[in-house]
């Protein structure tokens, strides 16, 4: 058999190749044959191997389908035994899951019923308390109300103890306080002037430009008096009486003026004194605030006398500072009088003083109850609540409230009431008490 050319043709690395390559062959080919039936074998040359190749190549490729076949099978079974473990496992743990959750479902439920009926309990409690607390506290407020009723009445009458002791001190309007001052000089003279008892009395308020009243003296001579019952005299007032006193006396209505000042002895450009002041047949009077009516009335009498018996240059004056005889009666009557409305407002004064002093604590208490009302949302009759106070704690609600949009003019009512949790009183309060403003300054 010759030596293939191949092999002759290579160099020593591939001949190794080649030998080795076919050392594997033969023992792959012939392993556990005979040398004889080697070479048997191998004498029928190409179509034997072919055929020996062909065979084992069968048989190694049956072999192998055979194991893949199986080796899948296996597989296949492997992942079913898998697959029905874990859905084993799925279920099981599905089942518990229900179990656990029924359990929590159950346990919850009777917590929450549980809480439910304490909270409640409380809730019941609270609002007994409150309505009980809210019952006293309007007992307290309809006691204070006929306190209230009574000390009005009682300053009424303590009022007009002061009234008739020390005359008039309060009027509605500036009429009314007119009023009172024409009317002392009314009296004066419808009461008989001494020196004069004949005189009258003619009402020139309603003319223009002339004075409050004109004094008609038996002589046929005439006194203008303008008076003001007023704390503060100006100089406006002083230029008016002047501007009447010249139409007067050019209209010869009067040949004497005077300006009397009930309330205050201080007259610009005259001063501030307690004696007539008279020049030119004008004089000016100053009273002091704290005198009473009758001593007024005396006072403006003794001016007037003054300024008639120096327009009439009599030599005889009447000193008015040490006219005793004239105080002594009057001083008399007047003691008496201040000593009883003493007596009578201290009376009041202390009882004053008590009732302001419960009104005062009860209208704290009355007032933290509103607050614990206010912060614990308890609806109660409207009637009872402190209006102003519940409008200002909402206004500080609604500035304090996080809301979805920017609150405008036009639509901040329509968003405070859908997005707060607001009751029936509440958003009649946004809808009539809130504006704008009072939540944007």
């Amino acid at each position: 058999m010759d030596i293939p050319q191949l092999y002759l043709d290579s160099n020593e690395s591939i001949k190794n190749i080649i030998i080795n390559l076919g050392t594997t062959a033969f023992n792959k080919l012939f392993s556990g044959k005979s040398n004889d039936d080697v070479i048997a074998t191998w004498s029928q040359k190409d179509k034997n191997i072919q055929e020996m190749y062909e065979v084992e190549i069968s048989f190694l490729k049956k072999r192998i389908d055979d194991n893949f076949t199986q080796h899948q099978n296996e597989l296949v079974e492997n992942s079913k035994n898998i697959s029905q473990t874990k859905q084993n496992e799925i279920n099981e743990l599905e089942t518990k899951i229900i179990i656990l959750k029924k359990e929590f479902e159950n346990t919850f439920e009777e917590k929450l019923n549980s809480e439910k009926k304490i909270v409640n309990g409380k809730i019941i409690s609270q609002e007994k308390l409150f309505q009980s607390e809210l019952s006293k506290l309007q007992l307290i407020s309809d006691n204070l109300n006929e306190n209230n009723e009574q000390l009005k009445k009682d300053n009424v009458d303590k009022q007009n103890a002061l009234d008739t002791w020390i005359g008039q001190r309060k009027f509605n309007n500036n009429t009314e306080q007119g009023n009172v001052g024409e009317k002392i000089i009314d009296g004066i003279v419808n009461e008989g002037l001494p020196f004069d008892k004949k005189a009258i009395i003619e009402d020139s308020s309603q003319v223009g430009g002339s004075g409050d009243r004109i004094i008609k003296y038996d002589t046929g001579d005439n006194c203008m008096v303008e008076v003001k019952k007023k704390g503060v005299i100006t100089k406006e007032d002083i230029d008016q009486f002047i501007s009447h006193v010249k139409k007067d006396f050019e209209e010869n209505k009067c040949q004497m003026s005077l300006f009397v000042s009930l309330e205050t002895q201080q007259i610009p450009k005259i001063g501030n004194s307690p004696l007539l002041h008279c020049e030119n047949n004008i004089g000016y009077l100053g009273i002091h605030s704290g005198y009473t009516d009758e001593e007024k009335k005396l006072r403006i009498t003794l001016a007037l006398q003054e300024m008639y018996e120096r327009f009439m240059k009599k030599e005889e004056k009447i000193d008015i500072e040490n006219d005793s005889s004239v105080y002594e009666d009057l001083l008399e009557m007047k003691i008496a009088k201040k000593e009883e409305c003493e007596n009578y407002v201290k009376k009041y004064t202390k009882k004053l003083e008590k009732s302001e002093k419960d009104y005062t604590f009860s209208k704290q208490e009355l007032n933290n109850f509103y607050k614990k009302i206010i912060k614990n949302k308890i609806n109660v009759n409207e009637k009872y609540i402190d209006e102003k106070m519940y409008v200002d704690d909402l206004i500080e609600r609604i500035k304090n409230y996080n809301f979805s949009e920017q609150l405008k003019k036009q639509t901040f009512k329509k968003i405070i009431m859908k997005e707060m949790n607001l009751n029936a009183m509440e958003s009649k309060f946004i809808n009539k008490k809130i504006k704008f403003t009072d939540i944007y300054l």
